[in-house]
């Protein structure tokens, strides 16, 4: 079994780059870079060697529901939260199915609004992924 792959706050200022067109000096002095940090750790924590969340889809569906509701940028936030799952899930064998851009931005806003319980989330997630 390969390790798994774990994005940083280096993997998120790479993506929040692309999503808002800003260089990096200017993302790492934002107020709310912390909150990425934070979000991006939750997910992979453990407790007495344990982790807090088994599974690659359970820890993604963490992911982007902490980075999306966590606001760390200015502007992008969900297409950041979005493009770090998808990230992260690619990164670890699963391959995002065909766009479905009405179905995606819904629940991503969903999620942002805190009207997405993070089981429902895990649950999109499981079926717009499939093993690479």
């Amino acid at each position: 079994m390969r390790e798994e792959w774990i994005p940083g706050i280096e993997d998120y200022l790479d993506l929040a780059e692309e999503v808002l067109g800003a260089d990096r000096e200017s993302l790492r002095k934002l107020p709310n870079l912390k909150l990425a940090e934070s979000a991006l750790a939750a997910p992979f924590a453990e407790f007495g060697g344990t982790p807090a969340y088994e599974g690659v889809t359970v820890r993604a569906a963490e992911l982007v529901t902490r980075l999306a509701r966590n606001h760390p940028l200015p502007d992008g936030n969900k297409r950041a939260a979005f493009l770090t799952m998808a990230t992260y899930l690619a990164a670890n064998g699963l391959t995002w199915a065909s766009e479905d851009i009405e179905r995606d931005a819904g629940m991503v806003e969903r999620i942002a609004a805190g009207d997405a319980p993070v089981e429902l989330v895990r649950e999109w997630i499981e079926s717009r992924s499939t093993s690479a």
